[in-house]
C-alpha cells in the first residue's frame, strides 16, 4: 500500500485536522493520528497521552513535516494530522495493519526476553580445569 496515495486521497476526500493544538483537542473524535519523523519530542508525548485515553491509534509517517505537508497538498510542514474521516481511502486499513504487526512485534520480543530471563535463571554448569 502507498501510504502517500492514500493519504492524499484522505486529505482530499475525507476529513483531516492539521497540527498539534487541533489534532490533541480532535482526539477523541479521531480515527487515526499520523506523526512525522522530526515531530518535537514534547508534541508527541502530549499526543500519545491523548491518544492513550481516547484509544486513538498512532502512526509514524517516515518523512519529516516538509514531506508530509507537501503529500498533503500543503504549503506548509505539517507535524502531525488527525483523521476524523478517511473519505473514499483505506487508511485506517493501514493503521489496522500496523497495529497486528506491533502486535505481534511486541509478542516475539516478550517472548524473546522470557526466553532469555529462563536461561539467565539457569545455574551455570562449572568447568573444570584438569591439570
Amino acid at each position: 500500500m502507498d501510504i502517500d496515495k492514500v493519504l492524499r486521497t484522505a486529505v482530499e476526500s475525507g476529513k483531516v485536522e492539521f497540527g498539534t493544538r487541533s489534532c490533541a483537542r480532535a482526539a477523541g473524535k479521531a480515527k487515526m493520528v499520523l506523526v512525522s519523523s522530526n515531530c518535537p519530542a514534547d508534541s508527541r508525548k502530549t499526543l500519545e497521552a491523548q491518544c492513550a485515553k481516547a484509544g486513538v491509534p498512532i502512526q509514524a509517517y517516515k518523512g519529516t513535516s516538509m514531506e508530509l505537508g507537501a503529500v498533503c497538498g500543503k504549503p506548509f510542514p505539517v507535524s502531525v494530522l488527525a483523521v476524523l474521516d478517511a473519505g473514499t481511502s483505506n487508511i485506517l486499513e493501514m493503521g489496522r495493519a500496523t497495529a497486528a504487526e506491533a502486535g505481534a512485534e511486541k509478542n516475539v520480543t516478550a517472548s524473546a526476553e522470557k526466553a532469555g530471563a529462563e536461561s539467565a535463571q539457569e545455574p551455570e554448569a562449572e568447568t573444570q580445569v584438569q591439570d
